[in-house]
């Protein structure tokens, strides 16, 4: 009986591992090619997932480099540079902290990042399609201000202005919450904050949002 439940087990940790090791990272619509010398996509303890920062920023069109004084991967797009320090759970945005769940860390001799929280910083969409096993992401061109005030409905809701809200790319409405029943047929789900939310998804779901 103890041989058959630490069979199980390690069963159970061969797939997670194999799962981890499969996921997928698409930048407008492109997936990035990752190997044994950029390195492969993890989660993290918390959950997080880590990608190779090179690779990945490289195929979003940020310029790449390593300042070795403060031990801090950079990538620079559009007049946005985005700080990410190794071992800290903070990433910087044009010299402005912004505090993460998850830091970034060198394994391996490679560089990674948490992915949802860099791309972010630089104004794009996250999401997760489970069909695909991918974390999809997807730019945005919207002005900020200017969506800010569009949205600015959303803060009559009882939600602080860190509240991850969850839509999908042809939905009209936003959600609160991921298990959102209207939301269980959708493969693609993406994930950010009311100032990201444009206008072809403000529509409060009147199932979830208060």
């Amino acid at each position: 009986m103890k041989k058959t439940i630490i069979l199980f087990i390690a069963l159970l940790l061969l797939c997670s591992i194999s799962y981890a090791n499969n996921i997928k990272i698409i930048v407008d619509n492109n997936e990035v090619v990752f190997s044994d010398e950029s390195g492969i996509p993890f989660i993290d303890e918390n959950g997080r997932t880590q990608v190779p920062f090179r690779a990945t920023l490289e195929e979003y069109g940020a310029v790449v480099s390593w300042d070795a004084e403060r031990n801090m991967a950079l990538a620079t797009k559009d007049g946005i540079e985005i700080g990410v320090p190794i071992g800290h759970k903070c990433i910087y945005k044009n010299g402005s902290e912004i505090v993460v769940d998850s830091g970034a860390l060198i394994k391996e001799g490679r560089t990674y990042l948490p992915i949802r929280a860099v791309m972010e910083a630089f104004g794009c969409e996250v999401g997760w399609d489970q069909g695909l096993s991918a974390v999809s992401i997807h730019s945005t061109k919207h002005d900020t201000v200017t969506n800010t005030h569009e949205n600015s409905h959303i803060g009559h809701h009882n939600y602080d202005a860190n509240h991850v809200f969850y839509w999908t790319p042809n939905g009209k409405s936003y959600h609160s919450t991921s298990e959102c029943t209207t939301l269980s047929r959708s493969t693609t789900i993406i994930e950010g904050t009311s100032d990201m939310i444009d206008s072809s998804h403000d529509d409060p779901c009147d199932k979830c949002v208060n």
